[in-house]
């Protein structure tokens, strides 16, 4: 489980760098526009997986988890938002950090199902819940990505 998990946080990493790296490329090619398009989607869905792979990785407090993930989701947002505005930097920034937020605390409810009042018998299927939810947002990511690649032409 353990391995499993860090596969998929490093896969979390992995997919938002490679598609930093080819954007940065072409950003000449992006209009205002598509980069506000690229800066909202992309830091989102990116840093709410990212979010949730940590929470479920790293065994640290919730206080520091929250900034470390807060951190990490700013980063994304910043970086795809210095790609093309100040606008869309601003816009990254806001997505990115509401996103990793968002992944910390979807992931504290799949551990402790009883913080919004769902029935105990969730917390039974607590690996099966972990590994399912891991697997789709890491499915969301790279869709995401390939939709942001292939959106623009050449």
């Amino acid at each position: 489980m353990i391995l499993y998990l860090y596969t998929m946080l490093g896969i979390n990493i992995l997919i938002p760098a490679v598609l930093f790296l080819t954007m940065k490329k072409k950003r000449k090619l992006f209009t205002d526009r598509y980069g506000m398009t690229i800066s909202f989607s992309a830091s989102l869905i990116f840093s709410l997986s990212l979010g949730t792979a940590l929470f479920f990785t790293l065994p640290v407090s919730f206080s520091v988890l929250i900034f470390i993930s807060a951190a990490a989701g700013s980063i994304i947002g910043l970086s795809y938002g210095i790609l093309i505005t100040f606008q869309s930097l601003i816009i990254g920034l806001f997505n990115g950090t509401i996103g990793s937020l968002m992944g910390t605390m979807l992931a504290a409810v799949i551990i402790d199902p009883s913080l919004c009042g769902l029935p105990s018998q969730f917390s039974t299927l607590l690996d099966r819940n972990i590994i399912l939810i891991t697997l789709f947002l890491t499915l969301l990511s790279l869709l995401s990505s390939l939709l942001l690649r292939f959106s623009y032409r050449v």
